[in-house]
């Protein structure tokens, strides 16, 4: 993998856009990651995130890829949702219309039952 940018930040993480180089492959058949990288002193809370990521196999719901450790970070590998997740859309986009609504909170409701 390889790392880029990063994706946003909060108090025990960072997460990083990564991909994976695929020799002689176009750089635009290589498949991109969203990498949280967690600090090793909070151990725990890295593998609450991996046991719940790996409990969910749904099409709205952001895919767990890998876990693996470095000497600093736990690292956790997952899809790649390139325009961000639910919330950065409607603070890109403002509310959602009604009509919208019934929709996306049914997409919801079918991720988490």
């Amino acid at each position: 993998l390889v790392f880029g940018k990063d994706l946003g930040k909060g108090s025990f993480a960072t997460v990083r856009h990564a991909q994976r180089i695929l020799k002689g492959k176009a750089r635009s058949q290589w498949r991109s990651y969203a990498v949280k990288e967690i600090k090793k002193e909070h151990e725990k809370v890295a593998r609450r995130e991996v046991n719940v990521m790996r409990r969910f196999s749904h099409p709205n719901i952001i895919g767990f890829v890998s876990f693996f450790a470095s000497s600093r970070h736990f690292h956790i590998v997952s899809e790649y949702a390139q325009n961000g997740d639910l919330h950065s859309l409607i603070v890109r986009l403002g509310p959602i219309a009604v009509e919208n609504t019934r929709f996306t909170a049914a997409e919801i409701l079918s991720a988490v039952e």
